[in-house]
């Protein structure tokens, strides 16, 4: 968890003195340091750097290549496409489609 938060020695300052970078880092360092079956985000990592985003986006993939299931909620289609195999399109609470990831993102930009 430390390695991959990069938070260093700020691990031993008190939380409420983080700024929401150093809050995200550790909730999604925390998050992913169970092993967990199913992780469960809503959207991505929009207040982290870049190297982060990456490095984070590559635990990401080594998650699903376990065979765990990784439930992404997000607008950014680019992410969704390079993580995902299958999606969800949900418009006002309603499912609208689900089909391969390639498939709901045609749907979602109204091209299928």
């Amino acid at each position: 968890m430390e390695a991959l938060s990069e938070l260093g020695d700020y691990l031993a300052m008190p939380v409420h003195t983080y700024s929401s970078g150093m809050l995200m880092r550790l909730n999604f360092s925390l998050s992913v340091s169970i092993d967990p079956d199913i992780l469960i985000l809503d959207e991505w990592l929009s207040v982290a750097d870049q190297s982060f985003r990456d490095k984070a986006e590559q635990h990401m993939k080594n998650l699903v290549d376990k065979s765990r299931g990784l439930v992404l909620a997000s607008h950014n289609l680019d992410l969704l496409g390079r993580l995902c195999s299958r999606g969800l399109f949900i418009e006002r609470g309603t499912p609208k489609f689900t089909g391969s990831i390639a498939e709901t993102i045609s749907a979602y930009n109204g091209t299928t």
